[in-house]
C-alpha cells in the first residue's frame, strides 16, 4: 500500500505513514516486530524474531492447549493444524510445531501468529498493537473514507491487541493475512499521542494514559481473559464473516462500553452485534 493511500486510509493525509516490505516466509510477525522495536533496550526474549517465535511456544501452557483443541473440535476456522492426520498429539508437540520457522520449514508448515502470539508478544515488549485489517468489513468505502458521515457504527478494519499502552506499534494486515509494519516519521514504535487526532479515533480504546502490564507471568493474558480466535492465522484459509450485514443497523449512536463475551473463543465482543466479531459463534 503507498503512503498516501495509507494516510488517507488514518484519516491524516499530511502525515508520514510509511508501509515497509517483509518476506511472507509464515515469520511476517516476528519479523515486523524485529524492524520496528528499537534494539536498544530490547528484552533478550525478544531479540530477534526466532527468539519471539520460541517465546510464544514456551508460553503455551495446557490450559492454551486444550483451550486450542476444543476450538479445533468445534471446527473453528484457523485450528485446522490441529485436527489433520499429523498433529500434534500433546503440549511438547505444540510447543515443538509453534517454534518451526516459516524461513526454514516453509510458510505452509509453521504456526503462523494467532492472537495470543500478538498479546504475549505485545504484552512483553509494552506496546499496544495498531492492525489495519484489510481482510475485515469496512464501515465506509475502500478509500477509508466513510458513506454517510452520521454512521458511528465500529469499523472492524481497525483492531487493537494487547495491553494499554501509551507507546503503539501499527501492521497492516492484507488480505492474504500477510503483516507489515507501518512507520510514522520513520519510527516503529510511536506515543499515542504523537498519532493525529483522527487516526487515534480510530481506536477508540486508545489511551494516553500510564502502561498496564499484562495480566499473568510472561507477558500474556490468563487464560479466561485471552481472545484466542485465530487473528493471524496466515494458513491460506478463506475470511469468516464477520457479523450479517443486518448488524449494522443495530449499532446506536456509540457503542455500549459494556461486553458479551464469546461462549466457544471468549473474544469481548460489544453486546449490540448477534455474532462473535472473531470467529462468528452465534452470541
Amino acid at each position: 500500500m503507498r503512503s498516501k493511500a495509507l494516510a488517507t486510509a488514518f484519516q491524516a493525509p499530511n502525515a508520514a505513514f510509511e508501509m515497509r516490505s517483509v518476506e511472507p516466509t509464515g515469520d511476517c510477525f516476528y519479523d515486523c516486530l524485529n524492524l520496528q522495536l528499537p534494539q536498544s533496550g530490547r528484552p533478550l526474549s525478544l531479540v530477534d524474531p526466532g527468539t519471539m517465535r520460541d517465546t510464544v511456544a514456551d508460553a503455551i501452557d495446557e490450559d492454551m492447549h486444550q483451550h486450542w483443541r476444543m476450538l479445533a473440535m468445534a471446527g473453528v476456522e484457523g485450528f485446522e493444524w490441529l485436527r489433520h492426520h499429523r498433529a500434534p498429539q500433546d503440549l511438547s508437540e505444540v510447543r515443538a510445531f509453534a517454534k518451526r520457522r516459516g524461513k526454514s520449514a516453509g510458510a505452509g508448515q509453521c504456526l503462523w501468529a494467532d492472537e495470543f502470539a500478538l498479546e504475549t508478544i505485545a504484552g512483553l515488549a509494552g506496546v499496544r498493537l495498531l492492525i489495519f485489517d484489510e481482510q475485515a468489513r469496512s464501515s465506509g468505502s475502500r478509500s477509508g473514507r466513510r458513506r454517510d458521515a452520521a454512521d458511528n457504527s465500529a469499523d472492524s478494519r481497525f483492531l487493537a491487541v494487547g495491553p494499554q499502552s501509551t507507546r503503539v506499534v501499527m501492521l497492516h494486515r492484507s488480505r492474504r493475512q500477510h503483516y507489515s509494519p507501518i512507520f510514522l516519521d520513520g519510527r516503529g514504535v510511536v506515543e499515542v499521542s504523537e498519532l493525529p487526532a483522527t487516526t487515534r479515533s480510530l481506536w477508540p480504546t486508545l489511551t494516553t494514559g500510564t502502561i498496564m502490564a499484562a495480566s499473568s507471568v510472561g507477558g500474556h493474558a490468563s487464560a479466561s481473559s485471552r481472545s484466542d480466535a485465530p487473528l493471524a492465522r496466515e494458513v491460506g484459509r478463506k475470511k469468516r464473516s464477520r457479523d450479517d450485514d443486518d448488524d449494522d443497523d443495530d449499532h446506536d449512536a456509540a457503542l455500549s462500553t459494556a461486553s458479551k463475551p464469546c461462549p466457544a473463543c471468549t473474544f469481548a465482543n460489544s453486546p449490540l452485534l448477534k455474532a462473535c466479531e472473531m470467529c462468528s459463534t452465534p452470541l
